[in-house]
């Protein structure tokens, strides 16, 4: 039987947000949004067990986008952009671990 998850907010010294999640069976699951001490996000995206899991989107502390990934078991994945499209088509592609 899995715990009940629960809504976790953490926070930087300054009282500024550090993270924001899920949290089940003490393990970061679904979505999580972490940011810098400025308030911008620093990285958004799922988790599966605490791993990267989908996509992810990652950012300059100064808010623009730096760059984005496809992971499956925290491994980012070749191709991921291509994965995520054609999953709205139910088809599956075969992707590489870099």
């Amino acid at each position: 039987m899995h715990a009940q998850k629960k809504y976790q907010k953490n926070y930087f010294d300054n009282g500024n947000l550090q993270s924001e999640g899920w949290i089940q069976d003490s393990q970061k699951t679904d979505y999580w949004k972490f940011y810098y001490k400025n308030g911008n996000t620093k990285k958004e995206g799922h988790f599966n067990n605490s791993k990267l899991d989908k996509y992810w989107y990652f950012y300059y502390e100064n808010g623009v986008k730096n760059s984005q990934g496809y992971f499956i078991n925290g491994k980012k994945m070749i191709g991921g952009f291509f994965m995520i499209a054609m999953s709205r088509l139910r088809i599956r592609a075969s992707l590489k671990i870099i």
